[in-house]
């Protein structure tokens, strides 16, 4: 089976009757979407139980990204110091100093 689709006004993809039926969704039923690394998508009837598991875990990966670690801002700017210090370093030890 072989379906083009396009994106509607607000860019929702409709799946097709046959498509649906296949993947057994019926209205307000869940569908998993897998992205792959060559491109292509794989849609799979997920259920209320992989649905809620996969809200979870993006709801702690959310959380993954606050800590105590440094600000971008505050990054750079030790990594411009050491990056001065090992300029400095190096200029030395051209010089014989």
């Amino acid at each position: 089976m072989r379906n083009e689709i396009s994106p509607d006004g607000r860019g929702r993809l409709l799946l097709p009757k046959d498509a649906r039926a296949v993947l057994g969704v019926l209205e307000g039923g869940n569908v998993a979407v897998e992205l792959r690394s060559d491109g292509s998508v794989l849609l799979r009837h997920a259920g209320k139980a992989e649905a809620e598991s996969a809200a979870r875990a993006i709801d702690a990966l959310r959380g993954s990204m606050k800590g105590d670690g440094p600000s971008v801002s505050e990054f750079l700017a030790g990594r411009r110091r050491e990056a001065k210090l090992e300029d400095e370093q190096e200029a030395r030890l051209a010089s014989g100093a």
